[in-house]
């Protein structure tokens, strides 16, 4: 599945750096968080909120 199609089926992509880049500038958007979230963690919430998530491996920013 690429970014296209994600678009194209009206997902939201959430890219890793937004939380884990080390300073704004190298991608971070949001504060620094205390601890690291691990994926399985952020698809677990996800599917408790009645979401659909889809991961999508080694895809970077462009």
């Amino acid at each position: 599945m690429s970014l296209r199609d994600l678009k194209e089926e009206n997902r939201i992509v959430i890219w890793p750096s937004y939380f884990f880049s080390p300073t704004r500038s190298k991608g971070r958007r949001l504060a620094r968080m205390p601890y690291k979230i691990k994926t399985e963690e952020l698809v677990s919430t996800l599917k408790e909120l009645g979401l659909d998530p889809v991961i999508i491996e080694n895809k970077k920013i462009s």
